[in-house]
């Protein structure tokens, strides 16, 4: 998602989803986020760890 909202040029709302997903961290990087305690993301998944090492350097994040 913050790959995509950069890419439309809202680099402030792409930062919002990067940064809630560093908060969500607990060991692994979460696969989905959701506004809810009730769901839970899959963890660990290769494919989100790998979009989300995308979308650090995507942002400039490095």
């Amino acid at each position: 998602m913050s790959i995509v909202l950069n890419r439309m040029g809202k680099k402030e709302e792409a930062m919002k989803y990067y940064n809630k997903v560093i908060d969500l961290v607990d060991k692994y990087i979460p696969e989905q986020i959701f506004d809810n305690k009730i769901q839970k993301s899959i963890s660990p998944l290769c494919w989100s760890h790998a979009m989300f090492v995308i979308a650090t350097k995507e942002l400039g994040c490095l």
